[in-house]
Parts: C-alpha cells; structure tokens; sequence
C-alpha cells in the first residue's frame, strides 16, 4: 500500500502543492511571467497560513497547516509571498530563486 496522500482544505494536496511549485519553476525558466503569475495566485496558497475561526465558538480556530507542519507552511508561505512581489516589480530572476526555494522547501518534510 502506498503512503497515504496529506490533504489540506479545499483540496490542497502536498504533491498537489509540489507539482504547482514545480510547474512555477519551469514557467519561471522559460519566461512565462504572467502564466506564473496567474498559477501562485490560484494556488491561494495563503488559505493554509491563516486560522479557521469556528463559527460556533469564536474563541475557538484551527490552523489548517498543521497537516502539512506549521514551519513548512509558513516558510514555503513567505517565499511564494515574495516570489508575487517580485514578479510584480518585474525582479523576474529574484522571483526565479524564490521559487526555487519554495519548492525545496516544500520538499523538506517534517523529520526529513
């Protein structure tokens, strides 16, 4: 049996999210700025780094990082966050490192 696939919220996957970041990467290389654009910005990767307030208990939230580790989340979070930034100031290789860096990232796994 193969390992079990970690699921986010509305269909966040972790080789979801690693296969996206990859496709970043290669866009990045071949110049397709605005395709790569568009792509982090569907990601909506900053769902996962923002708590869920329970709507019965306002006091009450739940990180829906957590599946895939809190440090992970947010790290990988910050570099897509720049990536966007960096794009849009037209730093198109800085936004290429970025990148890169959220993909590695992304691939180190808690304990790994």
């Amino acid at each position: 049996m193969g390992q079990e696939e970690v699921k986010g919220i509305a269909g966040l996957t972790d080789s979801g999210i690693a296969e996206t970041l990859a496709e970043v990467v290669t866009e990045l290389k071949e110049g397709r700025i605005e395709q790569t654009a568009t792509r982090l910005r569907r990601l909506d990767f900053e769902r996962l780094m923002r708590p869920i307030v329970d709507p019965t208990d306002r006091k009450r939230s739940s990180d829906p990082g957590t599946a895939f580790g809190l440090d992970r989340v947010h790290e990988t979070g910050h570099l897509i966050r720049a990536c966007l930034v960096q794009l849009k100031q037209g730093y198109h290789s800085d936004a290429l490192v970025s990148a890169q860096a959220a993909l590695l990232r992304w691939g180190k796994k808690k304990g790994k």
